[in-house]
């Protein structure tokens, strides 16, 4: 068996670990992004709402950071609450 650097694994890991913020999973760093652009995560009751704010602050200005966060949440959405 190979010998792994647990502390490694785990720092590795850790970044795409999601919290829960009322049924909308984030990361760390997504979280961090959405607090610096004064949107307050526990405000929302699901995803469709916060995905819905960010789609308009979007409209009024460009900014890579949040589209990244939109297109997480879109994706996650899609394959977690749409029914195949």
């Amino acid at each position: 068996m190979d010998n792994y650097d647990i502390d490694n694994l785990l720092k590795d890991i850790k970044p795409r670990l999601h919290k829960n913020y009322n049924g909308i999973f984030l990361t760390d760093e997504e979280v961090k992004i959405l607090k610096i652009y004064g949107f307050d995560i526990n405000k929302y009751s699901n995803i469709k709402e916060l995905m819905f704010d960010l789609e308009e602050y979007l409209n009024e200005t460009e900014v890579d950071e949040l589209e990244n966060v939109l297109y997480s949440l879109a994706e996650f959405n899609y394959y977690n609450n749409t029914t195949k």
